[in-house]
């Protein structure tokens, strides 16, 4: 005899799909993220999904498609004397071209063209992500790190304009027949700690740091030491006073060179990852006091000591078993340092490190698996950002056109993607590189030429492509014997559509009565064809999102989605079904 019941089936969750194992579980939230209630009411939600925001163009370079966005950093303090209210300036990098953008900049692309400046000096022209550091001091610098054997530097105020150069020390570790004191460190990873400016060698494992307070412009200019014979520094006759030469040495070598030196004309560097060898390939300052230095199998955690000058930080823990796979994946964001694993013990896991503590891993074993499918992982990318109360850790895999979001406010997973509307597939979420600036956050753009926002009553890409919003529940089962679903019904946001007109320039208008759009699977990997229904006019509150009569079968998997520019948020849902041939 057949029973029907009505089941409450709360398809609130986070991403959890297990590769090989759809009829298990293969859970998505796409573009939707859960927020927790305040208030538990008893036999009510504890949370709903909510749509991420929408982005906002707010300025478009002149640079290619292709390459897109190498980073941004937003300054402490202007670098030109006709700074937006002498305070900080945002920089951001597209192909070889740098611009900076002052606190006058808004949410109106329109108004921005005289905040944003062009620097007529171009960086090295690659596709390869930069890092940016300030020098700190009276008058800092910003400099940036691109894989050269020099620093790139914005200097001091008036000087804003163009970009000056400054000589990398010498590594005395990497030598070759040609260089036997030495070869010029090449650079891509540079930080500022404790007002010291400290840059990797790639392909090796050392650490260069710069004298205490280098690399500042204005009165307190670097100036250089003159030298005896033996390139040893003249003292005054007290024995300790240094004697110096402004503009060059004897050699024609630029002041800020010296800025790698102690008093003793040797360049200061430590030696990291000793225990595995491994050369470092990422690392990442926390709160002006411990550096984290990446390889490919371990990390290193470096302090900085108490001394002005000579040798400033020592090593004070290490994990030889947990190493980072994508040096660009490393992110630090509201006091957790997450990076894709690598090594013997982190291998295609993802890690946080909370306040300094021993790093934890994050991702979820079905994450684990998928990421060990995937082509190439080398290129991940990896930022941080806040935003309405949650911290996000996004990190998307280039090849493989994938972006995973970890939420630290709720402890879980969910996806996001960009829609590629000419092949019509989701690909990587395009923002990267989330700055704080002006109280509000930036990002660049992935494969365009735009620098956006996130806007919360936006639902919609910055170029007008749509955003899936979707969400794949738990499998639906009654002790595995048959079932036919007579009525699915979604509780979700309803009547909040900001479109009021029903057609615009003769055609039916995007979200004036938006669609939820449902399909179901009887066996977790074919699906039917989508079926429709709708969160009503604006202002009807009362609209119901129902499907009825979705087939028989011995579980279920149910899948939704919106597409229309228009709020979308589900609470939970409900479903009446009949158990027949029960086993």
């Amino acid at each position: 005899m057949a029973t029907t019941r009505v089941k409450e089936q709360n398809i609130v969750g986070s991403s959890y799909q297990l590769s090989g194992a759809k009829k298990v579980d293969d859970e998505l939230t796409l573009n939707m993220y859960e927020e927790p209630l305040s208030v538990n009411a008893k036999g009510y939600v504890t949370s709903f999904l909510k749509s991420i925001a929408g982005t906002q163009s707010v300025y478009e370079t002149n640079f290619d498609l292709k390459i897109g966005c190498r980073g941004l950093y937003s300054t402490t303090r202007s670098y030109s004397s006709d700074g937006y209210n002498g305070l900080g300036n945002l920089y951001f990098v597209f192909g070889n071209n740098l611009y900076y953008a002052d606190r006058g900049l808004t949410e109106n692309i329109s108004d921005n063209s005289s905040h944003v400046t062009l620097i007529p000096d171009k960086l090295l022209d690659n596709t390869n992500p930069v890092s940016f550091a300030e020098s700190g001091g009276i008058n800092p610098e910003l400099l940036i790190a691109q894989g050269t054997t020099y620093l790139a530097v914005i200097p001091e105020k008036d000087q804003y304009k163009s970009i000056k150069s400054i000589s990398n020390p010498i590594n005395p570790y990497h030598t070759d027949t040609d260089n036997p004191d030495g070869i010029q460190v090449k650079c891509d990873q540079i930080v500022n700690m404790g007002n010291r400016i400290i840059c990797n060698d790639i392909g090796t494992n050392q650490i260069f740091i710069s004298r205490s307070g280098a690399f500042q412009g204005g009165k307190y200019k670097n100036v250089i030491y003159k030298l005896d014979s033996n390139k040893k520094i003249i003292y005054d006759t007290d024995g300790y006073t240094p004697t110096y030469n402004n503009g060059l040495d004897d050699t024609g070598v630029d002041a800020d060179s010296y800025a790698w030196m102690n008093d003793y004309s040797e360049y200061q560097y430590e030696t990291a990852l000793q225990t595995t060898g491994d050369a470092i390939i990422a690392m990442k300052a926390i709160n002006d006091s411990r550096l984290w230095v990446f390889g490919s199998r371990s990390f290193d955690v470096w302090e900085l000591n108490d001394n002005d000058d000579g040798y400033s930080i020592s090593r004070t823990g290490m994990g030889t078993n947990i190493g980072c796979a994508a040096k660009n994946s490393v992110a630090f964001v509201n006091n957790n340092l997450a990076w894709l694993g690598a090594g013997a013990d982190g291998h295609s896991g993802i890690y946080a490190s909370n306040n300094g503590q021993f790093p934890e891993k994050i991702s979820t074993p079905a994450l684990d698996l998928k990421i060990s499918t995937f082509s190439n992982i080398a290129d991940a990318r990896g930022f941080g950002y806040v935003q309405g109360g949650h911290i996000f850790y996004v990190l998307s895999f280039l090849s493989d056109k994938a972006t995973f979001v970890y939420d630290f406010t709720t402890n879980s997973w969910h996806n996001r993607s960009t829609h590629n509307d000419l092949q019509d597939i989701d690909e990587s979420w395009w923002p990267m590189y989330a700055t704080e600036f002006n109280s509000k956050v930036y990002f660049g753009t992935m494969l365009a030429q735009y620098l956006v926002i996130l806007k919360e009553d936006k639902y919609d890409e910055y170029d007008g492509r749509r955003i899936k919003r979707l969400r794949r529940g738990p499998i639906i089962i009654s002790d595995f014997s048959p079932i036919s679903l007579v009525e699915f019904k979604l509780v979700c946001g309803t009547g909040d559509t900001k479109i009021l007109q029903p057609l615009t320039k003769g055609h039916q208008s995007e979200g004036y009565r938006p669609q939820v759009l449902l399909r179901y699977s009887h066996d977790g990997s074919t699906y039917s064809s989508y079926i429709y229904s709708n969160t009503g006019l604006a202002g009807n509150y009362d609209t119901e999102c129902r499907w009825y009569r979705l087939g028989t079968g011995r579980y279920f998997v149910i899948e939704v989605s919106m597409t229309d520019p228009a709020p979308f948020y589900i609470i939970s849902s409900k479903l009446r079904y009949t158990v027949t041939n029960q086993f």
